[in-house]
C-alpha cells in the first residue's frame, strides 16, 4: 500500500520546479504583465509560491502584500516579513481591520459579535480585493496560492483566498508542496508549520478537517482519483468509515467552489 502513495514523496523536483516555472514566466509573457503580486499570510503555500515567482521571473517582478487585522497571529506576520526580506523582494504591510469593520458596520456588528465563519471569510475576500486593486493599479496579475488539496476539499474562500490569475501549486497535494519546500530551501519552520487558513485567532486544519494532510491526502487521491468507495478507502488505510465519509461529503458540498462559472444554459431558447 505505501507504494501506491509513494508519489507523494518521490516526485522529480527538479522537474516540478521547471514545469512551474516555465508556466509562471510564459504566462507573464503572454499577458504583457510587468509582473505578480502575492498575498504573504507566512504559511507554507504562500511561501512556496513567493519562492516558484522569484525563481521564474525575477524579485523585481515580484510584489508581496502582507495583510494582517486585529485577530492576526503576530509570529505569522512576522514569518512572512522574514521570507519578504529573504528573498529580497518589495513588499507592503497593510493592516486591514479597519476594511472589514466598515464593511460589519454595515450590518451593526462589531468584530466581537460577528459571525464567526462568515466574517473569516470576509477578511479573505477583503484581501483578494487589495490585491486586485494593487494588480490594476500596477499592470500586476494576481498569483493565488492554494493547493491541490485545499481546493479538492473546498477548503478555501470563494472569491477569497481562492481567487487569482495564476494556480502555481494548484497540481500538488500538500504533503508535495512540503517536499517542495525542502527542495527550495524555504525554512523548516515554515515548511512544517501546521496548516490554518488564519481567519480566526487558533484556527487549524487539523481541528476541521480532523486529519493531517500527510492522511488526508492519502484519502483523498484514492476517493477523487482512483475513484475508490468510502468502504474500500476506509479499509484500505485503516480509517473509521465515518471520518472517510466526512471528508467525502465536504468535497462534495464544496463542489460549487470549483466551478469557474456556473451559468443558466439558455440555447434553444426562441421568442
Amino acid at each position: 500500500m505505501s507504494d501506491d502513495f509513494a508519489f507523494l514523496e518521490k516526485m522529480d523536483y527538479i522537474k516540478v520546479d521547471g514545469a512551474i516555472s516555465s508556466c509562471i514566466k510564459n504566462y507573464l509573457e503572454r499577458s504583457n504583465a510587468s509582473g505578480y503580486v502575492i498575498g504573504l499570510s507566512g504559511g507554507l503555500d504562500s511561501t512556496v509560491t513567493l519562492y516558484m515567482l522569484v525563481r521564474s521571473v525575477g524579485r523585481e517582478k515580484v510584489f508581496g502584500l502582507i495583510m494582517p487585522e486585529i485577530e492576526s497571529n503576530l509570529e505569522d506576520i512576522n514569518d512572512a516579513i522574514y521570507i519578504a526580506e529573504k528573498l529580497g523582494i518589495k513588499y507592503s504591510v497593510l493592516d486591514i481591520t479597519n476594511v472589514v469593520r466598515s464593511a460589519l458596520d454595515l450590518f451593526g456588528e462589531s468584530y466581537e459579535t460577528a459571525d464567526k465563519k462568515a466574517k473569516g471569510n470576509l477578511k479573505a475576500r477583503a484581501r483578494m480585493m487589495i490585491l486586485y486593486y494593487f494588480a490594476n493599479k500596477n499592470n500586476y496579475l494576481v498569483a493565488a496560492t492554494s493547493d491541490k488539496s485545499e481546493y479538492l476539499l473546498g477548503y478555501f474562500t470563494k472569491w477569497g483566498d481562492g481567487a487569482g490569475d495564476i494556480y502555481p501549486i494548484a497540481n500538488l497535494y500538500k504533503t508535495q508542496v512540503r517536499q517542495l519546500a525542502l527542495y527550495l530551501g524555504v525554512p523548516e519552520k515554515i515548511s512544517y508549520k501546521p496548516s490554518s487558513p488564519g481567519l480566526w485567532p487558533g484556527q487549524k486544519a487539523t481541528d476541521e478537517l480532523k486529519y493531517d494532510y500527510s492522511i488526508l491526502d492519502k484519502i483523498i487521491f484514492l476517493l477523487v482519483e482512483k475513484q475508490e468507495t468510502v468502504e474500500n478507502v476506509s479499509k484500505m488505510l485503516n480509517i473509521e468509515k465515518s471520518d472517510v465519509e466526512n471528508i467525502w461529503n465536504t468535497i462534495l458540498k464544496n463542489s460549487h467552489k470549483r466551478i469557474p462559472l456556473n451559468s443558466c444554459t439558455v440555447s434553444g431558447v426562441r421568442e
